[in-house]
């Protein structure tokens, strides 16, 4: 604590600053580095994709999620309660709620939770308020430490782009969707505020089978509950060296399939929701000829909140009443970040840094009408007769959860020759509950020639344990928290070729190889508590490549192609070995963009999604998932340079997309199926 707060003293007193414009400062100077321009991603030794959210919209891609379907390597899936999961390079253990496993910036500011360590209420952040989106895939520990286990994605919002336009957004769509959304921007001199606001709304329901439902007698649809209410407001105040950040974003859903992946009977009293807000203070000076010195200050809450029916009753099967579970969790985080920069030191760029940050439980609330027990039926016993008053037992997590981190980290950029350069990042993290850390990265990139580059480079990464997987209580339904967990880590390989050979053509091919650690997954013991391990070593490689070729100023082809293994080994008593458990080997996105004069837009594009498989443990069923194709068809008219409207259908076919089941407790589970969309955008 001591050092924490001295730390946080030394913020207070030197001026700080770090652009909202720029991927962290880290990936700001890769790019300044390779002396090219700021978003020249092929002169990177790492693998980044960027994403032009203009060029998203016009192929109906409405939200984050929506567009990181546009990533090789990156596949979008949900788990059962409806939290949206970003999978990269089939790095993901089957039965874990901490699936993201990459790092997600709102305008370089973290947003990544400590409870669960996932981003999936930041996932339906639209699109409207996004200028690009920044992704760096595979081991990023080295440049962004924690949480940046399997690469970072940075959403550059229009807050701080001083040229944006004032604009205005709505839509009305299936499922009775409903949404409305503005950014505004204002400047004098150096002066610069920005503000944005959106609300969201649906009333979607999905048929499914009644083999969803726990009670056959029951009498309610067999339908899920995936109801959406999502609203956010942000606001930007900046000069030329001193930036305030503020956003607010607020998070209700349904629980889809139910906790359990059996339907919930009460859908108006069964929900989750996740508020967050977080503030940036950032500041920058000039210390000397080429040598910048940063800062900045963030406070960040998170309040997660759920109710639960996760078992409904049964009484032909010994369950009498409903089994309920609800939580009230808050968090706050306080983070200082100091950096200084040299450049054009004799052909290098230094960067050296040091960034703490301290993670407090504010809230802690956890009821249930149930308590564990040894019952030979079901492993509880009912409260007070298992009435539907929800009774205060211990918290979510236990009074131990809580961290403070302290990182220090150095890289150095040198341009050997005009055709080769080279990059190191070395990195130390130190936390008061979990293991120490140090992480190095070492790349290069070679112009062969003017078409070709190649680039190489060696990663390493690391993981602490989220407050779930440490220090949850094992309340019934919950698995209990293993506090001497340790950090899981990843060593990485990865060769990439970009190929030019006119300005309208460019193929990225990206090879990767890597080794993982120390895994933190489910232990599921064939009798006893269900907790966390620390499982076998796991690989995995694969092979990501991109084309693009533009016909003319106004037309685009492009073709994304990923191919994955990811070798995994069940953490049970049976150690089932399988390949990409849950996930496609094959990917694969092409899409065109079209216009067929100044005004008319026509943009297909079609997905393709390669088989699934998994089994968990002996006896339980092997689904085999089909695979499936999804076309899509998005047409825009503008019916002056300010307005124009937009007219997409998802799924043109109705061919369904179908996801996993955990534990392969149902064959699979059902999409929505064809949706429509119309949007207004005005620009004013």
């Amino acid at each position: 604590m001591k050092k924490f707060s001295l730390i946080l003293l030394l913020g207070l007193t030197v001026p700080a600053v770090q652009s909202n414009d720029d991927f962290g400062a880290f990936l700001t100077d890769l790019n300044e580095i390779a002396t090219k321009t700021k978003q020249n991603i092929d002169y990177m030794p790492s693998t980044v994709s960027v994403l032009k959210a203009d060029e998203l919209r016009d192929l109906g891609a409405n939200t984050i999620y929506d567009a990181l379907s546009f990533v090789p390597g990156i596949e979008t899936s949900m788990i059962h309660s409806g939290w949206k999961r970003i999978i990269t390079r089939g790095l993901h253990n089957p039965d874990s709620f901490v699936f993201d496993k990459m790092k997600l910036f709102i305008d370089g500011v973290s947003v990544s939770s400590r409870l669960f360590g996932t981003i999936y209420y930041y996932m339906d952040f639209p699109l409207d308020l996004v200028e690009r989106i920044e992704v760096l895939r595979g081991a990023a520990s080295a440049l962004y430490g924690d949480g940046a286990f399997n690469g970072a994605i940075n959403v550059i919002t229009k807050l701080s782009n001083k040229e944006t336009k004032n604009e205005a957004h709505v839509s009305y769509g299936s499922d009775d969707y409903r949404y409305l959304s503005a950014v505004t921007n204002f400047s004098y001199e150096n002066f610069h505020v920005g503000i944005d606001v959106y609300g969201q709304k649906n009333n979607r329901h999905v048929d499914v089978s009644r083999s969803f439902i726990l009670n056959p007698t029951s009498t309610f649809d067999a339908q899920t509950n995936e109801e959406l209410k999502n609203w956010g407001v942000g606001f930007n105040v900046s000069t030329d060296r001193l930036s305030f950040f503020l956003r607010h974003n607020a998070y209700e859903s349904g629980n889809y399939f139910g906790l359990s992946q059996y339907l919930e009977p009460k859908p108006d009293n069964e929900t989750n929701r996740v508020e967050t807000t977080i503030l940036g203070l950032q500041h920058t000076s000039n210390i000397a000829t080429d040598t910048t010195f940063t800062n900045s200050l963030e406070l960040q809450t998170m309040n997660y909140k759920i109710n639960s029916t996760t078992l409904q009753a049964f009484p032909m099967a010994g369950l009498p009443y409903d089994v309920g579970l609800g939580s009230n969790y808050k968090e706050i985080s306080y983070a200082y970040n100091g950096e200084i920069s040299i450049h054009s030191f004799k052909n290098h760029t230094i960067l050296v840094g040091i960034e703490a940050d301290k993670t407090d439980v504010e809230r802690n609330r956890f009821w249930t009408n149930v308590v564990a027990a040894n019952n030979p039926v079901w492993p509880f016993d009912y409260i007070d007769n298992g009435n539907y008053t929800y009774y205060n037992v211990d918290g979510y997590v236990s009074g131990e959860a809580g961290r403070e981190h302290f990182g220090l980290y150095l890289q150095d950029i040198y341009d050997y020759s005009e055709k080769l350069a080279f990059s190191m990042n070395v990195r130390y993290d130190n936390y008061e509950k979990f293991d120490s850390d140090i992480n190095f990265r070492l790349g290069a990139v070679f112009e062969a020639n003017d078409a070709l580059t190649i680039k190489a480079q060696y990663a390493e990464s690391f993981r602490v344990p989220s407050f779930s997987e440490a220090f949850q209580v094992g309340h019934f339904g919950l698995r209990y928290g293993k506090k001497d967990l340790e950090n899981e880590k990843q060593k990485s390989y990865e060769l990439s070729f970009v190929y030019k050979p006119s300005p309208s053509d460019i193929l990225r091919v990206n090879g990767y190889y890597a080794k993982y650690f120390d895994n933190i997954d489910i232990f599921d013991k064939a009798i006893g508590d269900i907790t966390y391990t620390n499982s076998s070593d796991r690989e995995a490689h694969g092979v990501e490549l991109e084309y693009k070729r533009e016909f003319s100023d106004r037309n685009k082809l492009a073709l994304l192609y990923s191919y994955q293994i990811s070798k995994y080994t069940t953490p049970n008593q049976w150690k089932i070995k399988m390949d990409t458990p849950s996930m496609a080997n094959h990917l694969a996105k092409l899409y065109y963009l079209y216009s067929y004069d100044e005004k008319l837009k026509i943009n297909p594009s079609l997905s393709y999604v390669g088989e699934r498989d998994s089994q968990l443990f002996p006896g339980a069923p092997v689904y085999d998932l089909d695979d499936y194709f999804i076309a899509s068809l998005s047409s825009t008219y503008a019916f002056s340079d300010d307005l124009r409207l937009q007219l997409s259908i998802n799924d043109l076919f109705n061919d369904q997309a179908i996801l996993p089941s955990s534990r392969s407790q149902h064959p699979y589970l059902p999409r929505e199926g064809r949706t429509y969309l119309a949007s207004l955008h005005y620009e004013f």
